[in-house]
């Protein structure tokens, strides 16, 4: 499989030990790789100068995922090899996890650009989610589908230093004719397929509960709300905004374990505010019909890493 967007990266002649130094002082946010071609490779990803996750990826299978010790070990092997680098926003960052970490069903098609967004709709209505990858001569795209009828959450459009995260309005003024697109469906366990879900769950819940508490509260008192969770996101460093009542999460974790405390925190300092101002009863109730008119994906993965803990504003802990 491909193992990276190859039209968001650039060649560069400088070794993968000096970007690395490079990258710390810039606070870099983008992707690395290096290594012979057609041998194996190295794809790093970075967030704020540090590696969030590493791959080796060769041509026959699937790319590893490295724990910390062994992205330290070849990120030295590969220290002395040029590589290729291009900046990317979070949220690309996320869809490229996804896409390293996914197996291509077969399903390719070589298609009229033209004809793209008409297509669509036949993977909206698949039973579970996957990811769509586009392929030009010039540029690349990813897009990901929930399933169940349920429209694209995020995708990614590049062309060299160009990303956008709407494809739809890209797709539609793209000159080249035709495009290979592939879906790739998630590989039981990956841990990026688990981080980008609990991302989606994390981002519907403190929406949805920041809404509901406005219709109940009040603006002024969603204000106060807000100012306390943008203060906790800073105290931490977690890069998360907030406008309207949506939050968006624009930090990327190394794993799921960091990213489930920082979301537990936010979505419990919701649930602390609105308790202290309309009583318990009023948010378990505002609690509870979240969860029942929430998506099944969404409540899975806030029932399995407990980031809105229901027993405890029943009494139960």
């Amino acid at each position: 499989m491909a193992s990276f967007l190859p039209n968001a990266l650039i060649q560069t002649p400088t070794p993968l030990s000096v970007l690395l130094d490079q990258f710390w002082e810039e606070k870099f946010t983008g992707l690395a790789c290096t290594g012979q071609a057609g041998a194996l490779r190295l794809q790093a990803i970075f967030y704020a100068g540090d590696v969030k996750a590493a791959y080796l990826i060769s041509q026959d299978a699937r790319p590893v995922r490295l724990d910390d010790k062994a992205c330290a070990h070849h990120l030295t092997a590969f220290g002395a090899l040029p590589g290729q680098t291009g900046k990317l926003p979070a949220y690309a960052l996320r869809l490229i996890k996804l896409f390293t970490e996914s197996a291509g069903d077969g399903d390719a098609r070589q298609v009229d650009t033209a004809d793209i967004v008409s297509m669509l709709p036949d993977w909206q209505s698949l039973g579970s989610p996957s990811l769509l990858s586009f392929h030009w001569p010039s540029a690349d795209a990813l897009m990901y589908l929930p399933g169940r009828g349920s429209y694209a959450r995020h995708s990614v459009f590049v062309a060299g230093a160009r990303a956008e995260q709407e494809i739809i309005p890209a797709i539609e003024t793209w000159s080249e004719p035709t495009c290979k697109i592939i879906r790739h469906a998630p590989i039981a366990g990956t841990p990026g397929w688990h981080e980008y879900h609990l991302h989606l769950a994390f981002t519907a819940a403190a929406s949805a509960l920041m809404t509901r508490y406005e219709q109940f509260g009040g603006r002024p008192i969603i204000t106060d709300l807000t100012n306390q969770m943008i203060e906790l996101a800073n105290l931490h460093d977690w890069n998360i905004g907030i406008v309207g009542n949506k939050v968006f999460e624009r930090h990327l974790f190394p794993n799921d374990r960091q990213a489930a405390r920082a979301y537990r925190a936010l979505l419990s300092a919701i649930l602390s505010h609105s308790e202290a101002v309309l009583g318990m009863p009023r948010t378990l109730a505002m609690v509870t019909a979240f969860y029942e008119q929430s998506e099944v994906l969404v409540r899975e993965y806030l029932q399995g890493y407990d980031l809105v803990p229901l027993n405890h504003l029943a009494g139960g802990g």
